[in-house]
Formats: C-alpha cells, sequence, structure tokens
C-alpha cells in the first residue's frame, strides 16, 4: 500500500483546489452594477479614473463587472482586457504579499468584488467625490 504524501500529491491538490476555487469566485459572484456614469465606451486606453475615492470605487465596480461578466458569458476581447487593466489600476498592491504575481491579483480583485457585491454600498452623495478632493477635505 502506498502511502499518499504532502509533498507530492496533498500540496499540489492543495494548490489546483485554491486555484480553482479563486477562479470560480473570480467568475461567479458577480452581480452586475449598473454604474450612473458608465464610461465603458470611452477612449480604450484612458487609464482606471482614481481622481476621488467615488471614481475609484465606480471604475472598479463598473470595469470589474464588465471584465466578469465577458469571462462568464465567453466573450472575451480587447475590450474585455482594458476593463480587467482598468480594474486593476484601481487597486493599490504594493503592500501586499507577491503584490506583482498575476494569481495574487486576481485573488484580490475576486475577493473584494465578492465582498462589495454582498454588502450595501452608501449612496453616492455620501462617498467624497471631486469637490471634495478639490477642496482639499480628503488628503488620501
Amino acid at each position: 500500500m502506498t502511502r499518499i504524501t504532502d509533498k507530492y500529491i496533498v500540496e499540489p491538490l492543495r494548490f489546483f483546489i485554491s486555484i480553482s476555487l479563486c477562479c470560480l469566485l473570480f467568475v461567479s459572484s458577480i452581480s452586475i452594477v449598473s454604474a450612473k456614469d458608465s464610461n465603458l465606451n470611452l477612449d480604450p486606453l484612458r487609464p482606471a479614473d482614481n481622481s476621488s475615492p467615488r471614481d475609484t470605487l465606480r471604475c472598479f465596480l463598473t470595469d470589474a463587472s464588465q471584465y466578469i461578466e465577458d469571462f462568464r458569458q465567453n466573450t472575451r476581447s480587447e475590450k474585455t482586457f482594458q476593463a480587467y487593466r482598468r480594474a486593476s489600476q484601481t487597486l493599490d498592491f504594493s503592500n501586499t504579499p507577491e503584490g506583482d504575481s498575476w494569481f495574487v491579483r486576481n485573488r484580490q480583485m475576486a475577493l473584494l468584488q465578492e465582498l462589495l457585491t454582498r454588502i450595501e454600498l452608501p449612496p453616492d452623495n455620501q462617498i467624497p467625490g471631486d469637490p471634495e478632493v478639490a477642496d482639499g477635505t480628503i488628503t488620501e
């Protein structure tokens, strides 16, 4: 009888399961967020809008939803990649261990998207926007 060792079977199986769960989370945990100011039809090369907390949140929700919906419907295109890139640009991975890893970024984005779809977000007027940033009440 052969003994299953952690090194050769269990660890790779755990890794495969964690990757599968992350992909499943990223693909299936979406409720389409309809942003009031949908900007998907603008220049595809535009960077993520990080000018205010409101714009950053709106950009992440809109672009992550677009990417996940296209992925779920198997209609990936250049537009899908651009939406993924912009959603990724809204997050700061500089303090995340192995934040340069594609796997780590995808997992973080999937978890954030899942969290944001499960909680009730405050109304737009309660999230600081460009006027609050311009008058200096928002410092970071």
